[in-house]
């Protein structure tokens, strides 16, 4: 009983999650980079912005360089996020079997192998799982979001949508959520209508903010997806959709793209040839050609197309493999900088059991992906209905995440992508757990 009322106490929660936190920096200090942080990191210091990466992430990493240049604040930043999350999730409801599964879940290796990559991915999943913890202490509480609490959960879907160019999707069960609860007192038609404008607001803010505040250039890689599709259907049929202009590129080979074509990804196909870039210089004009041609293609070969994106998803999901999986990043890329990740006694404690466990069934993107669908079967059952609330908004946000990526473009090489599709669905079987508990404690 001791340990009981222990673990219940609000202090010894705080003790344990910022040890978490200590842990956490320690082992993974500064931060692990990728060529992807790098570029976002080289955004934040010269000022010069493109929507590859889009800027919110390296303009807040601008200002936070104004405290301490480097990707140190990051992962205070990312490391903040997450820990507050499992401290408002620990404190909210009572009983040890939540507060371990809770504690776990903190330290799972399929959640730990990402914690010090400053990499979009992982602050996108940070920001939705904060809002989500401050959402879940606001119902269970039965009450409206204060003032301070909504407009922190504002910020953090925002930051979160506008992060990756696919997270609105995985925003809307939040921005719903945000506004009932912001509005609780108003009409269902009220809350409704203030939904869907604040999503149509999300959707249609985040051009002013890359192109007009950020001023970012245009180089987001949309003409890969065009032309993944169209050389798979040119692989598969042998009907071109290539427009006359990409064909003047010097090193645009339509049968090296034919051979070498597979529904993974099309990186392999894209990277540079003798220094030169694959396709010629595209302007507006040039890119809504080939978006048209792309169109038609399809149009005129749909089952061709269904099939590619099919198969491609599958390797997506690491049902079918070709290359090692980035289960995590323990890195920093070699830099001008001078960033160098120095391995110690604690580096070594938290990232080996990651490593111990990189071949296990809940270390590939296919599991949480049938998790996610198996978690729907819950909901009726649910006895709580403030956990059953929280439930369907993760497992939604998990499921239109991950769902529409069928339609875009694929790569099957990294775990991060999923990373919001690990930690949702595993935050529901701990809500699972709880529900059930409370069931059995009213039998």
């Amino acid at each position: 009983m001791s340990l009981l009322r222990d673990i219940e106490s609000k202090r010894i929660a705080f003790i344990i999650c910022l040890s978490g936190f200590i842990l956490n920096l320690i082992a993974y200090y500064p931060g692990f980079m990728s060529p992807d942080s790098l570029d976002q990191y080289q955004q934040s210091v010269s000022g010069i912005y493109n929507d590859w990466h889009p800027p919110i992430m390296s303009g807040l990493w601008h200002l936070f360089n104004y405290i301490y240049a480097g990707p140190l604040m990051m992962l205070l930043f990312q490391l903040f996020m997450f820990w507050l999350s499992i401290y408002i999730l620990f404190t909210s409801i009572k009983g040890i079997a939540w507060k371990l599964s809770i504690l776990l879940l903190g330290l799972a290796p399929f959640i730990q192998n990402f914690a010090g990559y400053i990499i979009k991915d992982v602050q996108m999943s940070y920001a939705w799982l904060l809002t989500s913890a401050i959402i879940f202490r606001s119902i269970i509480g039965n009450r409206k979001l204060s003032v301070s609490e909504a407009i922190v959960c504002i910020a953090l879907i925002i930051y979160a949508t506008w992060i990756r160019q696919n997270a609105l999707p995985g925003s809307l069960p939040f921005c719903f959520l945000w506004v009932w609860l912001v509005f609780r007192n108003r009409s269902n038609r009220f809350r409704l209508t203030a939904s869907v404008i604040l999503i149509a607001l999300l959707a249609y803010l985040q051009f002013p903010f890359n192109y007009k505040i950020f001023h970012a250039e245009k180089t987001y890689p949309e003409t890969k997806l065009y032309l993944e599709d169209i050389t798979g259907i040119y692989a598969k049929t042998g009907d071109s959709y290539y427009t006359p202009y990409i064909l003047t590129g010097p090193v645009f080979d339509t049968n090296r793209l034919r051979l070498g074509y597979i529904p993974a990804t099309f990186d392999d196909l894209w990277d540079t040839h003798g220094g030169e870039e694959l396709l010629p210089d595209m302007d507006d004009s040039s890119v809504k050609d080939l978006q048209k041609s792309w169109r038609h293609a399809i149009i005129k070969h749909p089952l061709v197309y269904f099939n590619n994106r099919l198969e491609g998803f599958l390797y997506y999901l690491r049902v079918k493999n070709r290359t090692p999986l980035h289960y995590y990043y323990p890195y920093i890329d070699p830099n001008t900088y001078g960033f160098v990740f120095k391995p110690n006694i604690i580096s070594k404690l938290m990232l080996q059991p990651i490593a111990f466990q990189k071949d296990m069934f809940y270390m590939r993107p296919w599991f949480w992906f049938l998790i996610s669908f198996v978690l729907l079967l819950f909901i009726r059952g649910f006895k709580n209905k403030v956990y059953k609330q929280y439930y369907i908004l993760l497992v939604l946000s998990g499921l239109l995440y991950l769902l529409p990526q069928f339609l875009v473009y694929q790569t099957d090489t990294d775990l991060r992508y999923f990373y919001w599709n690990c930690l949702a669905p595993a935050l529901c079987i701990c809500i699972l757990i709880a529900d059930r508990k409370q069931l059995k404690a009213a039998v």
